[in-house]
């Protein structure tokens, strides 16, 4: 395949390769094919030992996943992706690599595959690290903003964290400030109920306990308040 083919993963669900006239060819119709694309790309430029690889995606290095493996390969490459193929290592070239921009639900969107327990484990602790990655500016520039009370900064900021991770307390909590010194305290109440409710669907990721961000909100001060 010649330079120009590339592959886009959107991080958590698909991966397509653009090839050189244009064209989109679908590289990964199964949660493996894309579990391997994910890992390899993590480290692209670098070639990992194919039993780490076929360890991560089988729960185990038999000849059976071996084959199985080297079944996978030959598909992919037939697909158009180009990987660095070493007698006991596999990768996949750098340049050929690009990362789509996160999308909306990052953390819960786009990932119903099972590929092996061993895999699941590595991806939820990855799917993290890249997520926090992707916060720390939108962060920076809304703790910026609410330093500044500069609120209709600090709602934008919030909806572009909130994009990425559904869950973010942080996030939710600026919203709810914003929303006090630009609305009314009601409008804040009825998105702390919103907020609420939203990271109660998965409290078991949450990082900080619902107590702590409705004390947050109901202890902020709307601008009459904060004038007596």
């Amino acid at each position: 395949r010649d330079g120009s083919h590339a592959l886009l993963l959107d991080i958590f669900g698909s991966a397509t390769i653009r090839a050189p006239d244009g064209s989109w060819i679908v590289a990964s119709k199964s949660p493996v094919a894309f579990g391997l694309l994910f890992r390899l790309a993590i480290d692209a430029g670098a070639t990992l030992p194919r039993a780490q690889i076929i360890e991560l995606l089988y729960d185990d290095d038999t000849k059976a996943t071996r084959l199985r493996f080297n079944t996978l390969l030959a598909s992919q490459r037939r697909r158009g992706v180009r990987f660095l193929i070493t007698d006991d290592g596999v990768g996949l070239a750098a340049e050929a690599v690009e990362w789509r921009p996160a999308h909306a639900g990052l953390l819960f969107g786009g990932w119903d595959g099972v590929v092996s327990a061993t895999y699941e484990a590595w991806f939820a602790n990855e799917r993290r690290r890249i997520v926090l990655r992707c916060l720390e500016d939108p962060l920076a520039a809304l703790n910026h903003a609410r330093e500044h009370a500069r609120w209709g900064e600090v709602a934008q900021h919030s909806r572009r964290i909130l994009d990425l991770d559904p869950l973010n307390e942080a996030a939710h909590a600026a919203m709810v400030e914003a929303l006090i010194f630009t609305a009314s305290k009601v409008e804040a109440i009825e998105y702390l109920a919103y907020a609420e409710r939203t990271i109660g669907d998965h409290s078991v990721l949450a990082r900080q306990p619902l107590a702590a961000l409705r004390e947050r909100i109901l202890g902020a001060q709307s601008p009459g308040e904060a004038a007596m």
